[in-house]
């Protein structure tokens, strides 16, 4: 699948008319944001920004609130720490995305368990939400762009006409509605490169010969 790696855009319209539209995926910064590197997040908005540190070592969230006239503001630097069960996130550091895998599992557990943050986590329909739109965006894609509803799945009606939608990438769960991962013909691969990959794989290192991070 790595050989498709590459950046992708995402127009979003949202319930209130606003619309939200999301770069993502391989593109080039240096120092490289990607696998074994800090991930940052950006979000622009007519009247602020809001971003967390972009390079090693810059922790936290800068935010920017514009005044009444454009182009004046102000800059603002929040340091978050953890404030739920903070000594087990701790000793998980490498949990993933910088660390912040380990509180979706965690707060999932908690749910189950009714512990004292059940309440934090989210529930199927809110998990739902955040990955459809990728899913919807990648099946837009495909129709040269065509606009594609995100059905909202807290109604019966609209959720009984996915109940039986396989279509995906993944030919085990897609059956005859196999998509295709990527929109241009992939080169023919030798059976010899992914017997390489496997070996990679099995001393934890990388192509470039490093050892594995788990982001």
């Amino acid at each position: 699948v790595g050989i498709y790696r590459g950046s992708a855009v995402e127009m979003v319209t949202l319930e209130n008319g606003a619309v939200v539209k999301s770069l993502h995926g391989w593109i080039k910064r240096e120092p490289d944001g990607g696998w074994g590197h800090k991930p940052n997040y950006v979000i622009y908005g007519r009247k602020g920004t809001m971003e967390s540190g972009r390079l090693a070592g810059q922790p936290g969230m800068n935010v920017y609130r514009e005044g009444p006239k454009t182009g004046e503001g102000t800059w603002e630097h929040y340091d978050p720490s953890f404030f739920v069960d903070a000594d087990q996130a701790e000793k998980n550091p490498n949990a993933g995305h910088g660390g912040s895998d380990f509180y979706p599992v965690h707060f999932f557990i908690e749910k189950i368990l009714g512990g004292k943050h059940a309440d934090l986590a989210i529930d199927v329909y809110q998990a739902v939400d955040m990955g459809i739109c990728g899913i919807l965006a990648w099946r837009s894609v495909l129709q040269g762009g065509m606009p594609v509803k995100v059905p909202d799945l807290r109604d019966p009606a609209q959720r009984d006409a996915y109940r039986s939608d396989n279509a995906c990438t993944n030919p085990e769960v897609a059956g005859d509605a196999l998509l295709p991962v990527t929109t241009h013909k992939g080169p023919e691969i030798p059976e010899a490169v992914y017997d390489y990959m496997k070996a990679l794989w099995a001393e934890s290192k990388n192509i470039n010969g490093d050892v594995q991070q788990y982001l």
